[in-house]
């Protein structure tokens, strides 16, 4: 089975055991024209690139994209709401493929708009 998002594994042991955990967790849906795409890197130091594929034929014409990202123990409380809040980012594609530099623990949502 061919996977919609490919990437580097990193293992760690827990419990006396040895697990898997990759650096880029994804997900992809379609609305008509639109796809959404959210890419995370769960590497609390090191960015990662992820390389997305769009099959079928398919092209990108246009995207839109936001980034979360900020120090790893970050949060929003009720005293401070806007600790952490999405940024515009910016994305280059164009064709039926593209990469995303992704900083430490991020998450980037993109909308890409398909030929």
């Amino acid at each position: 089975m061919r996977s919609l998002f490919e990437t580097d594994i990193v293992t760690f042991k827990r419990a006396d055991k040895e697990e898997a955990l990759p650096l880029v967790a994804g997900s992809a849906s379609l609305k008509g024209k639109i796809l959404f795409v959210t890419l995370t890197n769960t590497h609390a130091s090191s960015a990662v690139e992820a390389r997305v594929s769009l099959l079928g034929g398919a092209a990108a014409k246009g995207v839109t994209a936001r980034i979360l990202s900020g120090e790893i123990h970050a949060h929003n409380t009720f005293d401070q709401p806007e600790a952490l809040i999405p940024q515009p980012f910016t994305l280059g594609v164009s064709g039926s493929a593209f990469t995303i530099s992704l900083p430490p623990a991020s998450v980037v949502a993109a909308e890409v708009s398909l030929v």
